[in-house]
């Protein structure tokens, strides 16, 4: 039972759960919004009917038959046994959903490692997002929903399956910081790719687990995870995967003790995804690399590496990512004494952060603001800043919002 699962059902929530009671559905002309409705309503009404199912007394079980079935077994179902056909179609529309999931993340992170989705194709196109904004929209909408999918899948043995969906989409739990959910599905997905012996799905489901645990506090336990995930892919071999887990890995030592393997960790992680040519993972280590240079004092080697990182966020267009290295640039400068470009480069990170309804990361660059101008010696704009920052805090529930509180009353 996830934290979601007993937080009473958000009004969005609340229509879609109508939508999936309904039974008859109208026959007048649809413009595309409603279209598009229908289609998700009609989806969900199937997956919804599975998961009651599934906690039916004499479905509790798979029967013989199906209990070595999974969804990477592209063998066709004969239409006279009703069960497992049932479970054909019910793999059909978790299909759709992971390929609607994966377009979603593609509008948000568009160079996020995908999965792929083997099997048949859905029985209707999946959605597609203008943008970021409708994607995290609509995964809001949905959230519940995928996750309950996920278990469904884990429960019907759909194992292929549910490894995949926790692997693709992950990054939306990030972004709206449901972290206790992100570790959940992994844990599912994670237990899914064992049945099936997958490590590849393994390696997969480690690194996001790990990422989830970092971000919850428990860094302890995201290095196990961490070192697991480059264990489990050495027989794969997938560049973005051992990557990522070394440039966390030396992240969180930097972090927890400055830890003198900590740079060479980065290093390591950069000529990685250097051969892989996993370009996005390239800058993020880089300005992994640049906070390791910038603790130590060396300013001019550390805004080197901000300046290389955005070039490349630049060259794969990813409009978030660049905002980050604009943000450590910032940060950089400002460690130097250089506040007014300090400033400046915070405020364009702040306005791609709002742009995006990424509450968390404009609140840090807020503060970076604030702090910015409190080195100036101008406390009047620092205050502003800061106040800012302290209402988004307060809005996500962040206990940082108790220093920032203590910030602005040391101001007066």
């Amino acid at each position: 039972m996830t934290r979601h699962a007993a937080r009473p059902m958000p009004p969005a929530t609340s229509i879609w759960w109508t939508c999936l009671c309904c039974t008859a559905w109208p026959e007048p002309e649809l413009n595309q919004e409603a279209r598009t409705q229908e289609i998700r309503c009609r989806h969900l009404v199937g997956i919804r009917r599975w998961i009651g199912a599934a906690n039916r007394p004499d479905t509790g079980h798979p029967p013989a038959n199906e209990a070595n079935m999974t969804d990477d077994d592209q063998r066709d179902v004969p239409a006279d046994e009703p069960h497992e056909q049932d479970v054909r179609e019910l793999r059909l529309r978790m299909t759709w959903y992971l390929h609607t999931a994966r377009n979603a993340v593609r509008a948000v992170l568009p160079n996020f490692r995908p999965v792929d989705v083997p099997g048949d194709e859905p029985p209707t196109e999946p959605l597609m997002f203008e943008s970021a904004r409708s994607a995290l929209a609509w995964f809001e909408l949905e959230r519940a929903n995928l996750i309950a999918t996920l278990r469904t899948a884990l429960e019907k043995r759909l194992f292929g399956l549910a490894w995949r969906l926790p692997a693709a989409i992950y990054g939306l739990f990030e972004r709206h910081r449901h972290w206790e959910e992100w570790r959940q599905i992994h844990l599912w997905g994670l237990a899914a790719a064992r049945e099936l012996g997958d490590r590849h799905g393994q390696a997969r489901n480690l690194l996001g687990l790990g990422d989830a645990e970092w971000l919850i506090g428990n860094t302890g336990t995201a290095l196990e995870h961490y070192a697991a995930a480059i264990e489990a892919n050495r027989e794969v071999g997938d560049g973005w995967i051992e990557g990522f887990a070394l440039r966390q890995t030396g992240l969180i030592r930097w972090e927890r003790d400055q830890a003198e393997e900590a740079p060479a960790l980065l290093r390591q992680a950069i000529d990685v995804f250097r051969r892989a040519n996993e370009q996005r993972g390239e800058g993020m280590a880089l300005l992994s690399l640049a906070e390791c240079e910038r603790s130590a004092g060396r300013f001019d080697q550390a805004l080197e590496h901000c300046r290389t990182a955005i070039a490349i966020f630049t060259e794969i267009e990813d409009t978030w990512t660049i905002a980050w290295g604009r943000y450590w640039a910032a940060t950089v400068l400002h460690s130097a004494g250089k506040h007014p470009q300090a400033v400046d480069e915070y405020q364009m990170a702040a306005s791609v952060f709002r742009d995006l309804e990424d509450r968390d990361s404009e609140s840090l660059a807020l503060i970076g603001i604030g702090e910015a101008y409190t080195s100036q010696g101008d406390p009047d704009r620092a205050r502003t800043h800061l106040g800012a920052a302290l209402d988004l805090l307060r809005s996500l529930d962040d206990p940082r919002a108790d220093e920032i509180e203590a910030k602005i009353a040391r101001l007066e």
